[in-house]
């Protein structure tokens, strides 16, 4: 029996309905060429349960992932969806996600953890730590526009 389905959208245009029974049962490919402005693709992310986020890995892309706040976050939170984050502890987005429980992170090294997130992402409403997200970022970023036109 399936129940408890979340609509996830994942980069490079794929839509899965991810399960309660931890079972991937099908995909839609989205293309969101149709969308003529930047509000159309809000508001066709917002009617998805969680954004999901990745990020490499990789030694190599270490001083990347730490210091990098992928635009694609920023456009799931703007359509105030929850993200769903996998990637390493160092990386600014997962820091980011935890310390303004805007979504759920997943810890490859702990797969108990990838389990507990999409638990998590079914039951918490993130809509008030997103909304206090969008204002303090966007109450630095005013600070930020009226220290350079000094």
């Amino acid at each position: 029996k399936l129940l408890n389905a979340l609509d996830i959208h994942l980069p490079n245009q794929y839509k899965f309905n991810i399960f309660s029974e931890h079972k991937l049962v099908g995909s839609n490919i989205i293309n969101h060429d149709f969308c003529k402005s930047k509000s159309e693709l809000i508001e066709q992310i917002s009617s998805f349960d969680v954004g999901f986020v990745p990020m490499s890995f990789s030694p190599e892309d270490k001083e990347l992932v730490e210091t990098s706040f992928p635009s694609k976050a920023s456009t799931y939170l703007l359509a105030g969806i929850p993200i769903l984050v996998l990637a390493p502890s160092y990386s600014e987005i997962y820091k980011t996600t935890k310390e303004y429980q805007i979504g759920e992170v997943c810890d490859l090294e702990n797969l108990d953890s990838v389990v507990q997130a999409f638990s998590n992402l079914k039951k918490n409403d993130y809509t008030n730590s997103i909304y206090n997200y969008q204002k303090e970022i966007s109450s630095r970023f005013s600070d930020f526009k009226s220290l350079i036109s000094k």
